[in-house]
């Protein structure tokens, strides 16, 4: 009894000890405070901030003036002052594409209800944010088209982190089109704009060059918000995406994978879609089949590609610059490729490009694709039996 009476008062002293410590020191802080003169802050007249900094805080002028010295250069005195004058000017293109300001998807064949739909596509309740006119439950006849995404100049999409461990904000829905076709389930046709507005122009490209080969088969890229995406180590950020290699013969529809070879690839039609990515200068790799990559690499090289230009895009055949090569084999990949495009030159949170100067050209590489890739061959959560590997 006695040391449990003693050591309450001990207990209660040290407290009050240090209460009066931290009561003395803030009374000090304060007293300081006041003595000191008080200047006021103006904002300075050009942010001396760049880009890629300024965009990880709320958009304001100082900001929009960071952006118009990051696209003019620091000499001179640029002056954007508006999200309006930031389009004007024509040096951005962020996130302006009149094509790509909102993107409407198509009900599906049935009908479906408008929670169904909220659901199957990935977007919960910004489904009802973008359509205000739409009830849940309300129930919709197939071909109505129902927005799916507006663009935000504000809030742009971005891309944060590596690829096989980040995120993705404000994903930018892959659009339907003539030239390619989604899956049925659309939670993870999600992208950046680099992504998506690259895709189009090289599938429309596509398109216009061969009006009646078959459409490009679009598969998984990321989930609106990005993160984990099972069975992939990648697909988190809105940079990835797989695509299905154009085979000879007609349109058939389907949209699974097709395994590949030299008796069944159309290699002028394959080697033109991938070429078309690539002169974009939007592509950071592409994962193919060795075996595949040969075809494409006779059918490139047929066309007049020098060989300083075949070496910087083909990894295979073998050469010295091999490691440093846009397209590289990695297994699972002959029924389809995947597309890793480039980060935005002003986010300053993307991470994980292929850096050309890296010996072994993987740094990144190895421990994102971990072989699942080959597991990425189903519909609505059902796997085929074409999706082994080679």
């Amino acid at each position: 009894m006695t040391v449990i009476g003693t050591s309450r008062p001990r207990f209660a002293c040290v407290l009050g000890l240090c209460a009066g410590l931290l009561g003395f020191g803030l009374v000090g802080a304060i007293g300081v405070a006041s003595e000191a003169p008080v200047a006021a802050v103006e904002a300075p007249a050009v942010a001396s901030t760049t880009a890629s900094q300024a965009l990880h805080f709320e958009p304001n002028p100082i900001v929009l003036r960071a952006i118009s010295r990051s696209l003019q250069g620091d000499e001179g005195d640029a002056s954007i002052d508006s999200l309006a004058e930031l389009k004007a000017s024509g040096e951005a293109t962020w996130p302006y594409d009149d094509q790509l300001a909102e993107i409407y998807w198509t009900v599906p064949e049935g009908g479906a209800t408008t929670d169904l739909l909220a659901a199957n596509w990935g977007l919960g309740r910004s489904f009802f944010t973008l359509n205000p006119d739409l009830e849940p439950g309300t129930r919709l006849d197939e071909g109505a088209k129902v927005k799916v995404y507006a663009a935000d100049p504000v809030e742009p999409t971005r891309s944060i982190g590596h690829p096989n461990r980040g995120r993705l904000q404000r994903g930018m829905p892959m659009p339907e089109g003539d030239s390619w076709r989604l899956r049925p389930n659309r939670r993870r046709a999600f992208g950046t704009h680099k992504t998506i507005s690259t895709m189009v122009k090289a599938f429309e490209a596509y398109g216009e060059r061969f009006p009646d080969a078959p459409a490009v088969r679009v598969g998984e890229i990321a989930s609106r918000r990005g993160g984990r995406a099972k069975p992939h180590a990648s697909h988190r950020t809105g940079r990835d995406v797989d695509l299905g290699y154009i085979g000879l013969g007609e349109d058939d529809g389907e949209v699974r994978w097709k395994r590949m070879s030299k008796e069944t690839l159309d290699v002028e039609k394959t080697w033109f879609l991938v070429h078309e990515m690539i002169k974009s200068g939007n592509v950071d790799t592409i994962f193919i089949s060795s075996r595949l990559q040969r075809l494409l690499y006779k059918e490139a090289k047929a066309q007049g590609l020098s060989d300083e230009e075949l070496q910087r895009i083909f990894q295979h055949p073998r050469h010295a610059e091999s490691p440093r090569a846009i397209i590289k084999h990695w297994r699972g990949h002959v029924n389809h490729m995947h597309v890793r495009f480039r980060c935005e030159a002003w986010n300053g949170r993307c991470r994980g490009e292929r850096k050309v100067d890296d010996p072994e050209g993987l740094d990144e590489l190895g421990e994102e694709l971990d072989g699942t890739e080959e597991l990425d061959n189903s519909v609505d959560g059902e796997l085929f039996a074409d999706a082994s590997t080679p």
